[in-house]
């Protein structure tokens, strides 16, 4: 079975030809929604990461299917978390470096009294994109690609299912739903948590290290 990612137009073509479906597993939605889970709970609790609670699983599901919604329409959505919570923030991290329009915030309290824009110059930026590569962590399973490639398949896939998805409308929960129902399995449910965060498991969940719906 080969690691390479395939675009929605790429997979249709190995149909075609004939390829395997477990080949044909890394042009599906589902698919690259799975990889986006698993590097976001690997950058978070490294090879712990099938120990976490069904709480942690969830947030990372609803981290995923947001940052692909936010690729075609902004979801108004926020995640946050404190200090004193390192695998959140290492969540937090991940997660926005996958949305290119995100806004990251560092308070130390909640109502500032100053801003500073941390925004950097053109050269230093063209500086960390030439260190983005050996820097950024590789996905904890085999050889799948390093975080920048795997924000590269995301932006692929979405702006290749955009006038599908979006036909469904282009409203916040619009988008989320489509997205979700194409993918099948437990996306729906994940949707249904990112548009309403109260369903997302309890901090008490038990620690089994499955999914939502153990779908995982």
């Amino acid at each position: 079975m080969t690691n390479e990612y395939k675009s929605p137009r790429q997979a249709l073509v190995g149909l075609a030809e004939g390829e395997n479906k477990a080949t044909q597993l890394y042009g599906l939605l589902a698919g690259l929604l799975d990889r986006i889970a698993t590097w976001l709970l690997g950058y978070a609790y490294g090879g712990y990461r099938e120990t976490v609670s069904r709480r942690a699983v969830a947030l990372a599901d609803t981290m995923a299917l947001a940052s692909y919604a936010n690729v075609l329409t902004p979801v108004p959505v926020s995640f946050d978390a404190t200090g004193e919570d390192t695998p959140a923030r290492r969540l937090l991290d991940a997660a926005a470096f996958l949305i290119p329009q995100c806004h990251v915030m560092l308070a130390a309290c909640p109502k500032p009294v100053a801003h500073i824009n941390v925004e950097t110059a053109p050269l230093d930026r063209r500086t960390g994109e030439l260190a983005e590569l050996p820097l950024l962590p590789a996905l904890v399973n085999a050889d799948r690609g390093t975080a920048a490639m795997l924000r590269r398949d995301l932006l692929t896939d979405a702006r290749e299912r955009s006038a599908h998805i979006l036909s469904n409308g282009d409203t916040p929960a619009s988008v989320v739903t489509s997205v979700a129902a194409a993918a099948g399995g437990r996306w729906p449910t994940i949707a249904a948590m990112l548009l309403a965060p109260d369903k997302l498991p309890s901090m008490s969940a038990a620690c089994d290290g499955k999914g939502v719906d153990n779908d995982r």
